[in-house]
């Protein structure tokens, strides 16, 4: 009976330990799933930031692309200053606006370049103007000079 209850001794103590390793583990791996649900939560976080900053960066883009279409429509603009000038250009006009002079080929036509209405050179005026809004400015302002004529001169 000794070795049997030696035995039984031998057997509660390996179930002792069997317990305290099963209770070690146990705690082990709750802590271990408590640390990677933090790490899950925490790299689900940094997903929806990376998809924030993609599209804020894409918002971004289409701003720059609009932004770089207007500026490859202002250079278009300047660089075709006269084309934008004379889309209004009335060429039926056969005589001045301001004192009906006809034309011919002792008087030369101009346009306006803020009407676009037909004169002569002698009821046109060199002003410099804003190319782009068509506005008139004092002289020495730094703009190009343009023909105009007296009535829109005096407007």
């Amino acid at each position: 009976m000794l070795t049997s209850s030696g035995s039984n001794n031998s057997l509660r103590s390996r179930l002792k330990q069997y317990n305290s390793d099963y209770k070690a583990l146990s705690q082990k791996f709750t802590l271990q799933a408590a640390q990677l649900e933090s790490l899950t939560v925490e790299k689900l976080c940094q997903i929806q930031e990376n998809i924030n900053l993609q599209d804020e960066n894409s918002r971004l883009h289409q701003q720059l692309d609009i932004l770089l279409q207007t500026t490859e429509l202002e250079i278009l603009k300047i660089k075709n200053i006269d084309r934008i000038l004379s889309l209004h250009w009335d060429y039926s006009m056969q005589e001045c606006i301001n004192c009906s002079l006809k034309f011919g080929i002792f008087s030369r036509r101009h346009h306006c370049r803020k009407c676009g209405h037909a004169m002569c050179s002698n009821c046109s005026v060199e002003h410099e103007m804003s190319v782009l809004t068509r506005e008139l400015k004092e002289a020495n302002s730094g703009f190009q000079k343009f023909k105009v004529c007296k009535k829109c001169l005096c407007l």
